[in-house]
Formats: C-alpha cells, structure tokens, sequence
C-alpha cells in the first residue's frame, strides 16, 4: 500500500491520533493537547 492509503487509512480511523501525530512536524509555542474537538450544539 502506498504512504498516501497507509495516511489516509489512519486519518479515517483514528483522526484524532493522526492529527495529533503530525502536529509535530510544525514548530508550537505550545504544542496542541487535543486534535479535534466536537462542535457545541445550540
């Protein structure tokens, strides 16, 4: 399988996992704690 299926595999899977993983290719001040966060209904 190629890296681009293997990403976005994970990516469906576990997307909170996947972004929180590839966060740290960027350089923070503070690094995020929480990949996704459900949005609050009115």
């Amino acid at each position: 399988m190629s890296s681009y299926q293997d990403a976005f595999q994970r990516s469906v899977s576990d997307p909170a996992a996947f972004w929180l993983e590839n966060a740290k290719h960027i350089d923070w001040y503070t690094p995020p704690k929480v990949a996704l966060q459900k949005e609050r209904t009115a």
